[in-house]
């Protein structure tokens, strides 16, 4: 019987995403737009390959296939449920760095320059990029994938195993007879093996580097990206093996320079050494995310750090001010983020938590007499005014949540009933505390295109969801013709009762 591992493959975890920059192509002057980059995928996978590893165990990949990275941050979005083939980007910066994944171990990093137009074209659902209004070398545009044929690294390197020492064995071949014992010291044996090997692969990539540039078929400014990713990756290995020093980091990171390119490995690196040199200390807090830090003194102790500059600094706080929303209180958040503001000087990132937390900020947070809910064009409506809508309806409402496993579980049978029973009005009401998450999880469970669902504004402080006690979910109602809660408690779609509730209630 197979067995199946989910592992959570986390891309630069610690960035920001944004999609406010993403646009649908139909006009070709828009197209060739010197301040924009054109993307046409042209027959992209519906479905990411699975990492396959063991006997039959696999990797599923939870992030984004593609995104990009600008200056500051990650931002586009593929959205694999709709027949998209071209996308317009409006990048900050100069260059961005467009990550595409084969699979949740193997991803492709390709530097691309503003007005750029780009053709991606699939090989066994493989990414091959051309870049179609300018000359590019070889290794370009195809770095990735010709350095991994060169070191034999085409299923995983050894910074792949060392840092996901799992799929590096086959769990199954383990005596089984303290399990546990036994998982930690393969994992102990298979992170000892790949460190020493990846210092090895790091040196040998950065020769042939060289001697691609020397034999120019690669330019200059993306041998100066992959190098500097090169360098990175490598004092990233040296922060968490204990061998860098605060001095070294404090050195290094005063005296970087980066002005054209984006930095992303820099940024990571960063992160690494200010977690364990400045942070390592923080007060523990169990929230259940990773990290579990007390984000607040983080956000102090960062700010009091002298030799950090304003740009370091201001993605940083970004970094804990992010946090803060995601673990703290609405006040508590509304109390930093009034800090953030004259803390950091930098309309972008303010912008960004603005737009991305924009749930925190609505006015209708703290009303209690009505159940406010918005759309995803982020148009407002109560639940009141929505019963009136559908006056002479019957009414199914779905609580759920991106977060809840049972809810979604539920939802692809929700979806069938909907389709089915056209009498019956379906409202899904979404209790996460954010957009983006919901509008993720809306594109997965295909309801992103479904005019009656909303996430819900005042979850918090709602009377009405406080009298009928919704506090936890999968919940669902039925509202009767009349607009009259008929069922506080009303069985499942999964339910072979739902049906025969409905009839009843249509009679």
């Amino acid at each position: 019987m197979q067995k199946r591992l989910l592992i959570r493959i986390i891309f630069l975890s610690s960035l920001f995403l944004i999609d406010n920059n993403l646009y649908s192509c139909s006009n070709k002057h828009q197209q060739m737009d010197v301040n924009n980059i054109v993307i046409i995928f042209n027959g992209l996978p519906k479905k990411e390959n699975p990492f396959i590893f063991g006997s039959g165990q696999f990797i599923e990949n939870s992030e984004r296939r593609v995104s990009y990275y600008d200056e500051k941050l990650i931002g586009l979005t593929i959205d694999l449920n709709k027949k998209i083939d071209t996308i317009i980007i409006n990048p900050k910066s100069e260059y961005i760095v467009l990550y595409h994944s084969y699979n949740p171990i193997i991803k492709n990093e390709f530097l691309l320059k503003k007005g750029d137009i780009v053709n991606i074209k699939y090989f066994d659902g493989y990414p091959n990029i051309e870049i179609t209004n300018r000359n590019t070398l070889l290794y370009d545009i195809k770095y990735d994938s010709l350095t991994r044929i060169k070191f034999n690294c085409q299923i995983s390197s050894p910074i792949d195993r060392y840092s996901n020492p799992m799929i590096a064995f086959d769990i199954k071949k383990l005596p089984h007879k303290d399990l546990l014992n036994e998982l930690k010291n393969k994992v102990a044996l298979v992170e000892k093996e790949n460190l020493k090997l990846s210092y090895q692969l790091f040196e040998m990539e950065r020769k042939y580097l060289d001697s691609l540039l020397s034999q120019k078929l690669i330019t200059k400014k993306v041998f100066d990206y992959y190098k500097n990713r090169n360098l990175f990756k490598n004092r990233d290995l040296d922060i968490l093996n204990a061998k860098m020093t605060v001095i070294e980091f404090k050195d290094i990171v005063t005296n970087y320079k980066n002005e054209t390119t984006p930095d992303n490995n820099y940024k990571l690196f960063l992160e690494k050494g200010i977690d364990k040199f400045w942070l390592s200390n923080t007060a523990k807090r169990d929230f259940k995310d990773g990290v579990n830090r007390d984000y607040e003194e983080s956000y102090n102790s960062i700010k009091g750090i002298k030799f950090l500059n304003v740009k370091d600094k201001n993605y940083l706080l970004t970094r804990e001010i992010d946090r803060i929303a995601k673990s703290f209180s609405n006040k508590d958040f509304l109390e930093y983020f009034a800090r953030f503001e004259k803390d950091v000087n930098d309309t972008l990132y303010v912008n960004h938590i603005k737009n991305k937390y924009s749930l925190k900020f609505n006015d209708k947070k703290n009303e209690t007499n009505s159940l406010v809910l918005i759309s995803l064009d982020k148009k407002q409506i109560t639940f009141d005014d929505l019963k009136k809508r559908h006056a002479g309806k019957l009414i199914y409402v779905d609580f759920w949540a991106s977060w809840c496993a049972p809810c979604r579980k539920a939802m692809p049978s929700s979806i069938k009933l909907k389709d089915k029973n056209k009498d019956v009005i379906f409202v899904y009401l979404s209790m996460d505390s954010a957009i983006e998450p919901w509008q993720k999880a809306m594109i997965d469970e295909k309801i992103n295109n479904y005019s009656e669902s909303y996430l819900i504004v005042n979850s918090e402080t709602s009377n009405f969801l406080k009298k009928q006690n919704v506090s936890a979910i999968p919940r669902y109602m039925i509202f009767d013709k009349k607009g009259i809660l008929a069922f506080t408690n009303a069985p499942s779609a999964e339910s072979k009762e739902l049906e025969d509730t409905f009839r009843k209630l249509l009679k």
